[in-house]
């Protein structure tokens, strides 16, 4: 079940969803088209962002209401607004995997894709970005990383709270009630997972377009996948989904069943919320042999779902992916086609599953040649808000 409901609207100074905000910064209409511009040298294709980036932006903080299980809980993320008297879009980004609290979006809004995604707010977009459950006001979470119902919680809850926010902030930027999402790697699930919720729960939101970069659907897909390497660029995944999910309640036993020592010994203290993704990396183990249990590596790639210990997991995996429906707004994946963390498999899966659907031109799908799961994500970026733009242009 997911608690990210449908709510009347709330009268005069009542507020649902949104419980506080605060002032972090304003970038300059100036300053995004000088960022853009030198981000140009190095991807030309950003250009016509740059033409079209004529607001000022304001950047703030929100704390709002969201559920963890059973639980009301306060979530946290950065709304970012245009500085004008016009009526803008509202994109939700999903951001990618994340293990350190220190790099969530509301803790630290100066990192490089969070400060170029306020940049591209100057576009004409009210920009939103959930920390997810597990950082910055709900830090005292492990976050469920890969959970479906915590992650759509967070991501529509605070789709709610900022028109909440752009009532009680007095702010000068309406909204003009096109909504967009957009993720890349797990962000591009939670967008996916979030697009489905909202079209087929009890949602009063109307997505109009969303874009989803190299994400990883089909969860059993991509676990055998790793299991079938012989070492592996992300070997944190798995620790991570496993953990989190044991910890959130939906797998129980000892992680010395999944993993070989010395590393189900040091998984639990590895995700602190104080470690980056790449020292959790550099104290596990790239060698999947060295790092999985050998029972698990057969069992991920066995069709036999009776087995005792590896059962629940299969099961679980199966509950978090996320497939295909008759989509009612517009729909893009992108994927770079060398990427060796997320296989390009899963955007052309899911892409001919939606075509099944006979959904005509609604889905569409764009490989990007010669990029890998790192080197996409800014040309994906940049693909989607110029997309994005071309669905607000009056011609």
């Amino acid at each position: 079940m997911s608690y990210a409901c449908k709510k009347e609207k709330p009268a005069d100074n009542v507020y649902n969803y949104l419980v506080d905000f605060q002032f972090v910064n304003s970038i300059s209409a100036s300053t995004s088209q000088a960022t853009l511009n030198i981000l140009s040298f190095q991807y030309p294709e950003v250009s016509p962002l740059i033409s079209s980036s004529k607001y000022d932006v304001d950047i703030y903080k929100v704390i709002y209401k969201t559920h963890y299980k059973l639980q009301e809980i306060n979530a946290s993320g950065l709304i970012c607004v245009p500085n004008a008297d016009k009526k803008f879009p509202i994109i939700s980004f999903q951001n990618g995997t994340n293990t350190s609290n220190n790099n969530a979006p509301s803790v630290n809004p100066g990192s490089f894709s969070f400060l170029l995604l306020q940049n591209f707010a100057g576009n004409g977009y009210i920009i939103l970005i959930p920390d997810y459950i597990g950082f910055g006001a709900s830090n005292q979470f492990l976050h469920p990383y890969y959970v479906k119902d915590p992650t759509n919680n967070a991501v529509i809850d605070l789709i709610h709270a900022s028109t909440e926010f752009l009532v009680k902030a007095a702010v000068k930027a309406k909204f003009n009630n096109n909504y967009y999402l957009m993720g890349y790697s797990q962000g591009g699930w939670s967008t996916l997972c979030a697009f489905n919720q909202i079209e087929t729960g009890n949602e009063t939101i109307k997505i109009k377009a969303a874009s989803c970069g190299a994400g990883a659907y089909n969860l059993i897909n991509t676990s055998k996948y790793i299991t079938h390497q012989f070492t592996f660029p992300g070997p944190l995944y798995l620790p991570y989904y496993i953990y989190s999910h044991q910890i959130y309640g939906t797998l129980s036993g000892q992680l010395s069943i999944y993993f070989n020592e010395p590393y189900a010994n040091r998984i639990p203290g590895l995700f602190d919320g104080l470690n980056t993704a790449g020292a959790i990396n550099a104290e596990l183990n790239d060698t999947v042999s060295r790092l999985l249990k050998p029972e698990l590596i057969a069992s991920l790639n066995s069709t036999d779902n009776n087995n005792i210990l590896y059962a629940p997991l299969k099961a679980d995996l199966v509950a978090n992916s996320i497939a295909a429906w008759p989509v009612n707004g517009l729909l893009h994946f992108y994927h770079g086609n060398i990427d060796d963390n997320v296989p390009v498999s899963e955007s052309r899966n899911i892409y001919q599953d939606f075509l099944n659907l006979n959904l005509g031109a609604k889905v569409q799908y764009f490989e990007m040649d010669g990029l890998n799961h790192d080197t996409g994500v800014i040309p994906w970026g940049i693909k989607t808000l110029i997309w994005f733009n071309s669905l607000e242009s009056p011609n």
